[in-house]
């Protein structure tokens, strides 16, 4: 990895107009790229946002549960990875081969996914609106919202407080 946002190949690589970046919980490696070495990248197809907006309902909507419901795969999270976690569980224990193969395994799963879930949006009449044009520029922005934080006026909740309290 380049460790500065100033390698002119990083800055080429993702301002490409015409590539689509895909990623599942994308914002997760988007807050941990942008803390880490202050890279602002995008993301234009996040397969979890776009399960989200398939099926909204509480249940889990993690890769590797929909890479088994839609694609048949095989645990390998447990194969690759749970073996060599030790005790206390760490990566850092788990052999860099491994690591690799399990990379691997999720950045197919992910591309596989993105074909499925891109159709079913279509058919659904739900891939331009809701999800190209409100969920992903708002997962997109969120990355910074969410490492700066929200600042909240404590006084003012306690008036709201007040006020609708002694409305009810």
């Amino acid at each position: 990895l380049y460790s500065t946002k100033d390698d002119v190949g990083w800055q080429v690589f993702w301002s490409t107009p015409n590539t689509c970046f895909v990623a599942h919980n994308g914002k997760y490696d988007q807050k941990f790229l942008k803390y880490q070495f202050g890279w602002d990248v995008r993301v234009d197809f996040d397969t979890m946002l776009a399960h989200y907006c398939l099926d909204e309902r509480k249940k889990t909507h993690g890769l590797k549960q929909l890479a088994r419901q839609y694609l048949n795969a095989e645990n390998y999270e447990a194969k690759l990875i749970q073996p060599h976690l030790g005790k206390p569980p760490s990566m850092e224990n788990v052999p860099l081969p491994l690591l690799y193969s399990y990379a691997a395994w999720d950045v197919a799963y992910t591309a596989r996914l993105r074909k499925i879930f891109e159709q079913q949006l279509k058919d659904e009449g739900l891939y331009d609106w809701p999800f190209k044009n409100v969920v992903m520029p708002f997962a997109n922005a969120a990355v910074q919202m969410e490492l700066d934080g929200v600042a909240v006026d404590s006084l003012e909740i306690k008036a709201a407080q007040g006020k609708f309290s002694t409305a009810l």
